[in-house]
């Protein structure tokens, strides 16, 4: 045999086999991407939804706050008429 001949077919050979080596590594690495962005956008997700409930929370929160404060302002020149009488006697 030639080794020109078999030199071709070694090298063809050995070049067909990189090729489908870096095929695979790229579709591997195609599919971790895919996998990172699902899983960012799952944390995304997630994230807006704990906001949302914050939000929801801080809401209902703040409306009892103000009631509370509404209450106490009501309440409070009866109390400071009542702690000066109990102060003066």
């Amino acid at each position: 045999m030639d080794w020109n001949l078999i030199g071709s077919i070694f090298w063809k050979f050995s070049l067909g086999v990189s090729l489908l080596a870096l095929t695979a590594l790229a579709g591997y690495l195609c599919a971790a991407v895919g996998s990172l962005r699902n899983s960012l956008n799952s944390i995304r997700n997630t994230l807006n939804s704990v906001e949302n409930m914050v939000n929801q929370e801080i809401g209902e929160l703040i409306t009892d706050v103000d009631k509370t404060v509404k209450e106490v302002n009501e309440e409070l020149p009866q109390l400071l008429q009542n702690l000066n009488g109990l102060t003066a006697s």
